[in-house]
């Protein structure tokens, strides 16, 4: 998938002013979907009722992260976006059921390894952090991870009410 690509799925990823970072996290997700955005298109939320897209998903949670960044407004924008982008870039690895290192990574946490591919891809320790705490209650050290964490809280809620609801 090239760069132009990649900003087409995710044109949030254009608000992040600095491109070095923009760069390394369109390079995460290259390296997670092996360049097959196809492979990327048919990944969907395990823990919803309607079939919702990763790449929804994902969207999704970084508005809304956006929001509350404007309303904060001394919130480190190009790093939320994107540890919003990236929060679930591991779900890629868990998904993928073919090659040699897809038993390993399942064995890991998705926030695990997409913290690992952060890593891999030179991404700055407060976007890792905030990829790393997404689903943690306690030792956020960022406002930043804070926001994330809620948002993403905000969209699971939401998705066991509609489970509860269609029983």
């Amino acid at each position: 998938m090239d760069d132009g690509e990649f900003l087409r799925t995710f044109p949030e990823l254009q608000k992040i002013k600095d491109e070095e970072l923009r760069n390394k996290v369109i390079a995460v997700w290259q390296d997670a979907t092996q360049g097959n955005i196809e492979k990327l298109k048919k990944i969907t939320i395990p823990n919803a009722v309607r079939k919702i897209t990763l790449i929804d998903h994902t969207r999704r949670i970084t508005q809304m992260a956006m929001a509350i960044a404007i309303v904060r407004r001394n919130v480190n924008m190009d790093w939320l976006i994107a540890g919003a982008i990236l929060h679930d870039v591991g779900m890629v690895m868990e998904q993928n059921s073919a090659g040699g290192d897809a038993l390993r990574v399942n064995l890991l946490a998705h926030p695990v390894s997409s913290v690992l591919l952060c890593a891999k891809h030179g991404l700055p320790h407060e976007v890792m952090h905030i990829v790393s705490m997404h689903e943690e209650e306690t030792g956020h050290m960022l406002e930043e991870s804070i926001i994330l964490r809620h948002c993403v809280d905000i969209e699971n809620e939401i998705a066991m009410l509609e489970k509860r609801e269609n029983k």
